[in-house]
């Protein structure tokens, strides 16, 4: 249920080059994946532990599964972002500016993870061809984290002053 009227809002150039920049990189993604896979050997890197290790192997076509699951990602974020009247404002206050810092954050998260994402698979792709003692690096975590928790801590900071201007 929609708890706001239908809004249209103009993106910004920086949020349309966010959207293009992440559909570019999804089709790159997608074309490094393809090329690679005819390259891998039969058993691939397929999940780290916390520092960054290879912790398990598995069949190298499950190098795919993350350029789907980033695909989904996009997809999704995509449609939220198109219709935020779904989004749950509780202050129905300056809701213009709200969804406008909501949906850049998402803009942002939806670029960071993809990043995150082929990171993850070049490192995989370059373990298995040539660095079999390799890894994501001990800095992979905090790097990640910080990917994700930076734009949700300004977009909180963003909401928190626009709640209490006067």
């Amino acid at each position: 249920m929609s708890n706001i009227e239908k809004i249209y809002i103009n993106p910004s150039k920086l949020d349309n080059f966010l959207e293009i920049f992440g559909y570019i990189l999804l089709i790159l993604y997608w074309i490094m994946v393809i090329i690679a896979f005819q390259k891998l050997p039969e058993e691939i890197p397929v999940h780290y532990n916390g520092v960054g290790e290879v912790d398990a192997l598995g069949p190298k076509n499950s190098i795919f599964m993350l350029p789907a699951i980033a695909t989904l990602q996009v997809l999704l974020m995509s449609a939220l972002i198109k219709n935020p009247e779904n989004l749950n404002f509780s202050n129905k206050e300056n809701i213009e500016q709200q969804i406008i810092n909501t949906t850049k954050t998402i803009r942002f998260l939806k670029v960071g993870i993809l990043i995150v994402f082929i990171f993850i698979d070049y490192k995989t792709i370059k373990i298995s061809l040539e660095d079999k003692n390799g890894g994501l690096g001990i800095w992979f975590l905090p790097f990640f984290l910080a990917l994700i928790f930076i734009p949700v801590i300004i977009n909180i900071y963003k909401s928190w002053k626009l709640k209490h201007q006067k």
